[in-house]
């Protein structure tokens, strides 16, 4: 349970940067 936890928080994460990138460029 605890790894699937840790791998959603690391995708969201990386929706997170290309959601910045996409602002920012």
């Amino acid at each position: 349970v605890f790894m699937g936890y840790l791998a959603t928080m690391i995708y969201n994460i990386e929706l997170h940067v290309l959601w910045y990138i996409t602002i920012w460029f």
